[in-house]
């Protein structure tokens, strides 16, 4: 992800399982991102999705930090019909058939 972002809109929601969500837009220098804060538990835990699209506004890349672990999602298409990439830490590629990346990259 690129260092200098600009913030274009920000907005603050409850999700359907009442969780508090702050949703940020963003440019950086190749694209467009999307920024969801999840307020996950009293204690003041967040998770954080950022979706980062290309010039068009296309999804290429899901990044989740979630109690400290880092994951990346991928589209499996074109090496695989359907289906995402999931990418550890320490850089494990996992296949997940059932998961959509468009389900991905709702918000």
């Amino acid at each position: 992800m690129n260092s200098a972002r600009i913030i274009t809109s920000t907005r603050t929601v409850v999700n359907p399982k009442g969780l508090i969500q702050i949703i940020n837009e963003f440019k950086t220098k190749t694209g467009l991102g999307t920024e969801i804060i999840t307020q996950l538990d009293k204690q003041g835990n967040n998770g954080i999705r950022t979706i980062e699209r290309d010039a068009l506004g296309v999804p290429q890349q899901v990044t989740d930090l979630v109690y400290g672990r880092v994951e990346r999602y991928q589209r499996a298409y074109p090496e695989r019909a359907n289906g995402v990439f999931q990418f550890s830490a320490d850089n494990i590629r996992t296949y997940f058939p059932n998961i959509s990346f468009d389900s991905l990259c709702k918000y």
